[in-house]
């Protein structure tokens, strides 16, 4: 004959099972963190992953993204494409333009690789002469993630092929899209530009020398055009040499996570604005996601909140000595956000 459970038996097995549904309900929210975390982690590096592979036999990943990124069917990104010396002597734009080197308004296009000394042509004094000089260092140049510019998220997607249309990428807010994090918003991409140029900011090759340019200096004479283009493409061709890259698109993607502040707080307010309003609505958009982004992720929340981690000054370079590599998980509060480390594409 069977014995009945009794009382305190049935209250024994009751408080059990009512300690292992505690323990599994605490762990759901943290499996189902750590499952969007993984998940968006790994469509970030899927996306660097397809960004490498943009280059072939004739052109590097580089060359490939300063053609392919376009904005109305044009490309985006700036920088000469392609450039030659006429019989003349005269340096030429054959494709694309010079970039600007606006350390204020364009901070990402970069005349020196970012972390890399500069490259300065010390005159060497002798009138006519159409020698470039002496190639001497100077300090790299201050640089910081967050000045890496996110307005082209949009036309990065659709170079790498993950994204079909524009469009898409800004009205599609479903976690299971490539494009987005595991919390249906838009993984964030934000890039730097390096390439090389005789001139600085606001010049044409052919213009006559400044006694403020940071790449000829103030004592050295001015040449005329002929002799002063013959000058820059021999700079043009020693700095390129000296550098070893003639040009380096640094890219980063960043995810908002859970919880995110500003415009994307309500997702479908983002949309609304991604999709329908101005360019420079969206441009807004894409900058505040970038600047949650680095806050979360690019900072060093317990001893010092203003300062980034990845960047490039008198005391930090972090080309040269990565803070992290791959793929920084960051937490402020209930806020989860991801960025990745800068990926060269030369």
């Amino acid at each position: 004959m069977r014995r009945a459970f009794t009382l305190i038996e049935l209250l024994i097995v009751l408080s059990v099972i009512a300690l292992l549904a505690g323990l599994i309900i605490g762990v759901l929210p943290i499996l189902r963190l750590q499952s969007r975390l993984t998940l968006t982690q790994g469509r970030m590096q899927d996306f660097l992953g397809a960004l490498s592979r943009m280059g072939s036999t004739e052109r590097t990943p580089g060359q490939a993204l300063l053609e392919e990124v376009k904005i109305a069917g044009s490309p985006a990104l700036g920088g000469v494409r392609r450039f030659s010396a006429a019989f003349d002597g005269r340096l030429g734009v054959v494709e694309g333009a010079w970039l600007s080197y606006d350390t204020v308004a364009k901070p990402w296009e970069m005349r020196f690789p970012w972390g890399r000394n500069a490259i300065v042509f010390a005159a060497d004094g002798t009138p006519g002469s159409k020698a470039p000089g002496l190639l001497t260092s100077a300090k790299p140049r201050h640089f910081a993630m967050s000045q890496m510019n996110p307005r082209l998220s949009e036309a990065f997607w659709v170079a790498s092929g993950l994204c079909a249309r524009v469009e898409d990428y800004r009205s599609i807010r479903t976690p299971s899209r490539a494009w987005n994090d595991a919390w249906g918003n838009p993984l964030v991409v934000g890039y730097a530009l390096y390439q090389y140029g005789p001139r600085p900011a606001g010049q044409s090759p052919l213009a006559p020398v400044r006694t403020d340019d940071p790449v000829v200096t103030a004592d050295e004479p001015d040449q005329g055009t002929y002799g002063n283009t013959i000058k820059y493409a021999r700079q043009q061709i020693l700095a390129i040499e000296a550098l070893r890259q003639p040009r380096i698109v640094y890219v980063s993607v960043g995810a908002l996570g859970s919880r995110p502040a500003g415009l994307w707080a309500n997702p479908a307010a983002a949309s609304a604005d991604a999709s329908s309003a101005t360019a420079s609505v969206r441009d807004t958009v894409w900058v505040d996601g970038w600047n949650e982004i680095n806050t979360v992720c690019n900072r060093r929340v317990d001893s010092d909140p203003m300062t980034e981690l990845w960047r490039v000054d008198a005391t930090t370079n972090a080309m040269a000595d990565p803070p992290w590599t791959g793929v920084r998980r960051g937490r402020v509060g209930n806020r989860n956000a991801l960025l990745t480390a800068p990926e060269q594409l030369p």
